[in-house]
């Protein structure tokens, strides 16, 4: 059957390669991206986990590519996490291939056969992190690459809102466009923001940005919060498991109730990796150690892309996490996310409840976990029902991190050899954390790096 909607707009390569892959009418937030980012416009697009947005962002980023052929890198994915960048890598690089573009993945995890391969043949696409992009601006194969670059998006844009890594990554795209020698497309998806125009503010500076608001879509979420009393034989769990209360003893019988009876998988979010991976431990003698894993930054490579996989074909039935499963990542069929103690935020347990029963028809099922501390089960109660209703916390970018620019000005200044000192200060303030900076801190800041 022929493609529907806004795909009818694509290059008709791109049409029968979406046709082969089984795609055939457009969900509804890529129908409205895609004619927007067809004419060059920057873009912010907000909505729910599920919705389609990668390929609302890619796929008409493709067709321009097709458009118009050039070389080197085109098209730059920026993606907060590692796991991240494979899932899109691995979601988009089929049909990417079928089109006649090349499309890869450069972040830490890349072996150096990778690396070497990277830069002697730069991808139209390329996927990678924030700091890893950082590092390839300090090398002169990948700056001469980006001459033909027309667009950056950005991925999980909520997670660079209020962080200083935000703060350094627009700087980093002022950079960018310097190599590039022109102003380029710049696109930001998200599910959990709450002030989209602050975020298009963010993301493109002075630029003209059009804001994708479709929050009205958000899925239906149900979150509970359980706060499990001590019964009979927690005392005895406690010291066979080796735990000192036996109030910890039942908080950890019942996330190995609730996984027991979860049709999928369920993923345990921590706040911490050393509460991971106790808890992971723990959790292993009580369901099996075959029936658990975890996952978080600080681990290695082949334990992570493990743990990605084995969750991702319903192989294991707990993986207790940190936030680096928190983000987009098509992690398979979950069932259930537990939350042990209190998020913190709102924003954070929408994000992380977002990654149960991942289709948009869905309900997503949370359950909060909290201590026998009375705060911790108010905090924890107030903190699920904000995220039931949606009512997420505002963010504010960092205003003038000075240790964020320091680096981007050391980084250009090393790079050029020399850059004139005009050129740095209006890079700067032409984004939003240092809009308002005035020539008199600017100059203390060249002071200090003399």
């Amino acid at each position: 059957m022929p493609l529907e909607g806004a795909f009818r707009l694509l290059p008709a390569r791109l049409q029968a390669a979406l046709e082969a892959l089984g795609y055939r009418r457009p969900t509804p937030v890529q129908e409205r991206a895609i004619p927007v980012l067809l004419r060059g416009l920057s873009a912010v697009i907000v909505a729910p986990t599920g919705s389609g947005k990668t390929e609302a962002a890619l796929l008409p980023l493709m067709a321009r590519l097709l458009a118009r052929p050039g070389a080197g890198v085109r098209v730059i994915y920026v993606t907060p996490l590692r796991s991240l960048n494979r899932d899109i890598f691995a979601r988009m690089s089929r049909l990417a291939s079928m089109v006649g573009l090349s499309m890869m993945v450069r972040h830490g995890d890349s072996t150096p056969a990778e690396r070497r391969a990277f830069l002697s043949s730069p991808p139209d696409i390329v996927v990678t992190t924030p700091e890893t992009l950082y590092f390839l601006l300090s090398v002169e194969a990948f700056r001469r690459a980006l001459r033909g670059l027309e667009a950056v998006v950005v991925d999980e844009l909520h997670e660079m809102l209020d962080d200083k890594r935000g703060a350094e990554l627009v700087l980093a795209l002022e950079r960018v466009e310097r190599y590039a020698g022109r102003s380029v497309q710049r696109v930001g998806l998200s599910a959990t923001v709450r002030d989209p125009w602050l975020a298009a503010r963010m993301l493109a500076g002075p630029r003209p940005a059009v804001v994708i608001d479709l929050r009205d879509l958000a899925k239906r979420m149900r979150v509970v919060v359980d706060s499990p009393r001590p019964g009979p034989g927690d005392e005895e769990l406690a010291r066979r498991l080796g735990v000192e209360r036996p109030a910890t003893a039942a908080r950890l019988r019942r996330i190995a109730e609730l996984a027991s009876r979860a049709r999928g998988s369920v993923i345990v979010f921590t706040n911490t990796r050393d509460t991971a991976e106790v808890l992971g431990a723990l959790l292993k003698r009580l369901l099996g150690d075959d029936k658990v894993l975890v996952h978080h930054g600080s681990l290695s490579k082949e334990e992570r892309l493990e743990a990605e996989a084995r969750l991702r074909r319903g192989e294991v039935k707990v993986v207790v996490a940190t936030s680096s499963l928190e983000l987009g990542i098509d992690i398979g069929y979950v069932d259930l996310v537990v939350q042990y103690m209190s998020p913190r935020q709102a924003l954070r347990l929408v994000q992380r409840v977002g990654r149960s029963r991942h289709r948009l028809t869905e309900e997503s099922l949370g359950v909060v976990i909290a201590s026998d501390n009375v705060f911790d089960v108010l905090e924890s109660a107030v903190i699920a029902a904000r995220s039931v209703r949606g009512d997420l916390e505002p963010q504010e970018p960092h205003r003038r991190p000075l240790d964020a620019l320091a680096h981007q000005v050391a980084g250009a200044v090393l790079e050029a050899g020399e850059v004139g000192e005009d050129e740095l200060y209006w890079m700067a303030v032409r984004t939003l954390p240092y809009h308002d900076m005035g020539r008199d801190e600017w100059g203390r800041l060249v002071e200090y790096l003399e």
